[in-house]
């Protein structure tokens, strides 16, 4: 599947008080391997990939947070998604959504970024580290698909799913539609927010399958998040959280909570990333 175009990506760039004193969190869920690290209270450059169907808007108090405490971040809405819904086309990809970030970390001149990827988006770490490797300090994936070579969004999910898209793709459909928002695992006063939100996630992201080398094996640090409360029981979702765990230079770490932290408990998410940063 060939590259598509690429739209400059909407950054949010709104930025907390430099040099606030790091306030004090609770000890790390996470064990470290041996390796150098920054001193304690660094400021760090996050940036935050939204899971699917999402924009940036879904970070608003998870970044306003993290810039409080001093640190830079960046929420990018990817092509074809909320305010850039209108963008989408057949040819948007995971190439696409991959050239968002690669643009945003070259334009936005980054480095020692931290990249957190949830859900869907973790393919879209995957193919970042393959373009800016020396530009990522850490990845962090948030129940997010951790991509072999030679495979798509689309492989990893249950054959009802698979079956679905294919029947969409078929009708010359562009975005594959959103789930209730009481599929996250959400507190039942954010059900109707979330719904008016969402956006359907473009079909190509989903099915185009990526080609990768390992890069993100490479990258210094690495974290995988498993949201405990919406993954148990579903295999699809367990399964990378499975595959990495164990493996040399992985952090991972369980929490009790459902799929959209950001939205309900937006701080204690922050602190999480933190921690894993």
């Amino acid at each position: 599947m060939s590259q598509a175009p690429v739209s400059p990506v909407n950054v949010s760039r709104r930025r907390g008080l430099v040099g606030a004193a790091l306030a004090a969190v609770a000890a790390p869920l996470v064990s470290t391997p041996a390796q150098a690290q920054p001193a304690a209270g660094a400021k760090k450059t996050f940036v935050l990939l939204p899971p699917a169907w999402a924009g940036s808007w879904i970070y608003t108090k998870t970044a306003d947070w993290l810039r409080a405490q001093g640190h830079v971040v960046y929420t990018p809405t990817l092509t074809g998604l909320a305010e850039r819904a209108h963008l989408l086309r057949p040819d948007v990809n995971m190439d696409t959504h991959v050239q968002d970030v690669v643009n945003l970390i070259k334009w936005e001149e980054l480095s020692n970024v931290v990249l957190v990827g949830h859900s869907f988006t973790g393919g879209v770490v995957s193919g970042v580290a393959e373009k800016a490797l020396d530009k990522l300090a850490s990845v962090i994936f948030v129940n997010a698909y951790v991509h072999e070579n030679g495979a798509s969004i689309q492989d990893y999910l249950s054959q009802r799913s698979h079956s679905d898209i294919d029947a969409r793709l078929a009708k010359g459909e562009l975005g594959l539609p959103n789930p209730p928002a009481a599929f996250y695992a959400l507190p039942q006063k954010e059900w109707a927010r979330i719904d008016e939100l969402h956006t359907p996630h473009p079909l190509g992201a989903i099915v185009q399958k990526l080609k990768l080398t390992g890069a993100v094996e490479r990258v210094p640090k690495k974290t995988y998040i498993m949201l405990a409360q919406f993954a148990r029981g579903r295999d699809y979702e367990l399964k990378h959280f499975n595959r990495v765990k164990g493996q040399p230079g992985w952090n991972t770490v369980s929490v009790e909570k459902g799929h959209l932290p950001m939205v309900d408990d937006p701080v204690g998410f922050a602190q999480l990333l933190l921690q894993a940063a």
